[in-house]
């Protein structure tokens, strides 16, 4: 996961962001939460990840990440947003929670 990549449960969820940015996405199972937040302390260099999830997973990750606890997400809810900063390898930094609702 050099400089931005991405990490998406649902590779066509990213994909139009991925395309536009030519990255290609590295898909981590849903189950391996360990894996991924693995991987994200692991990076060298810096650089952005975008990390796609599902309401079953997201929490978890945001919570492994520092972030706290999570509200549950419905199902039917995509409006949500949420920016983790890490400081170092292996290291939990802050996560901001801002929430985004998409305009018609």
């Amino acid at each position: 996961m050099a400089g931005g990549s991405a990490c998406p449960t649902k590779p066509q969820t990213a994909e139009p962001l991925t395309k536009k940015l030519g990255i290609k996405p590295e898909i981590v199972p849903a189950a391996d939460v360990d894996g991924l937040i693995a991987r994200l302390g692991a990076r060298k260099g810096g650089g952005a990840a975008l990390v796609v999830g599902h309401s079953n997973t997201v929490p978890e990750i945001v919570k492994r990440l520092g972030g706290g606890t999570v509200a549950p997400i419905a199902d039917t809810e995509y409006d949500r947003l949420f920016v983790a900063t890490l400081y170092g390898p292996g290291r939990r930094g802050d996560a901001a929670v801002p929430r985004m609702r998409a305009v018609a």
